[in-house]
């Protein structure tokens, strides 16, 4: 099984990779909460993804390295979210989730125009899963507070590959009202791009188990920020039930009736890409309980006050990534296996989301 944690060894790795770096934070820790397990179980070639989970269940905390500025003097970005120095090398950790890894030659094909160069100070943040609201949201964004560490001159150009326009207009809300003044947004028009200084952060997080205080701080201030927002009519409700009606995959099977399941259980059923981030942040903020299948729109819990109970279901993909951000914003976590546990593959990434209507009415209600 992969290590699941970067660690002091990669760290100064990616220091000696880079033409220069400057540590921004220091190393911090954060207890891991023992969730509360319902159908967990093993499925064929599930044992091993098991016992990992187990594992890292059991740990009483997590801990975090340091967090750096990193500069490559002509260094690459690519509109894939990946990086490279001015040689044309990878910069291992921004393609660290890439289930395939194209080389520079092989993203430079893509175009038959030369690499433009801008000859200024660049910064650049995204990674795999740029494309989704929760990759986006907890590994990508908070990295702008680690930028604005290294007390940069301002404003620093910030180069933005290409995103679906919600994700894009998310961008801009962020920066408009967390940042204003401090980044200007480029738009990547080529499939590579140079820039003459090219800044990143080392990353804030190891996808499935372990976070960063950075992401709590990026939080907070998305959280006093919203409050200016606070006027907007939305409907403030104890019980959240999150609908994957519309999502792109792993759409939910009857998704009407389990949202009619929902509301007669007392749930305020809510489909996130319907809302602003300002609404959406609102909303979860006045939670009590949480209840949705695994999916970009749970990520919202950061936004919900210590204690809150969040009910995951999870069609035995055993995904940690929710868990951990449990542990790290102090939530009550409920972990609802649909199906046995397996290994994730592709075709189970995407499937449709099913669960017998029975079950999922007691659970809500547990």
């Amino acid at each position: 099984m992969v290590n699941a944690y970067y660690t002091n060894e990669d760290s100064a790795e990616w220091r000696e990779g880079a033409d220069s770096f400057k540590q921004v934070t220091d190393a911090a820790s954060y207890t891991r909460k023992i969730p509360e397990l319902i159908g967990f179980a093993p499925g064929p070639n599930g044992e091993r993804h098991c016992r990992y989970l187990l594992q890292v269940m059991g740990e009483e905390r997590c801990e975090v390295i340091p967090t750096d500025l990193l500069g490559y003097d002509n260094g690459y970005a690519a509109d894939l979210a990946m990086m490279f120095d001015s040689r044309q090398r990878a910069v291992t950790y921004s393609q660290v989730d890439h289930v395939t890894r194209p080389t520079f030659a092989e993203i430079a094909r893509f175009s038959d125009q030369p690499v433009p160069l801008i000859d200024r100070q660049c910064g650049f943040i995204f990674k795999a899963g740029k494309d989704n609201y929760g990759h986006l949201l907890v590994e990508m964004l908070p990295r702008l507070e680690i930028i604005l560490g290294g007390q940069l001159s301002e404003p620093l150009a910030l180069l933005v590959p290409t995103l679906p326009l919600a994700l894009r207009n998310l961008l801009s809300e962020v920066i408009g009202n967390l940042y204003s003044g401090r980044f200007e947004l480029v738009d990547m028009r080529h499939s590579l791009v140079q820039a003459r200084n090219l800044l990143t952060t080392s990353p804030i997080s190891r996808h499935n188990a372990q976070k960063s205080h950075v992401l709590q701080l990026f939080v907070s201030k998305l959280l006093y920020a919203a409050e200016k927002h606070s006027s907007l009519p939305i409907r403030s409700a104890k019980k959240i039930f999150i609908s994957r009606a519309n999502a792109p995959k792993r759409q939910m099977v009857r998704a009407i009736e389990l949202e009619n399941i929902a509301r007669a259980a007392g749930y305020y059923v809510i489909r996130p890409e319907e809302f602003s981030i300002w609404e959406q942040i609102n909303i979860f903020s006045k939670a009590e309980v949480v209840a949705g299948f695994m999916g970009a729109g749970l990520t919202n819990v950061i936004f919900c006050p210590p204690h809150t109970k969040v009910k995951m279901f999870d069609p035995g993909l055993a995904d940690y990534f929710f868990c951990d951000l449990a542990s790290l914003f102090d939530l009550d976590f409920q972990w609802i296996f649909t199906q046995p546990i397996g290994e994730p593959s592709p075709d189970r990434l995407s499937a449709e989301l099913e669960i017998d209507l029975g079950l999922f009415q007691v659970h809500l209600k547990c």
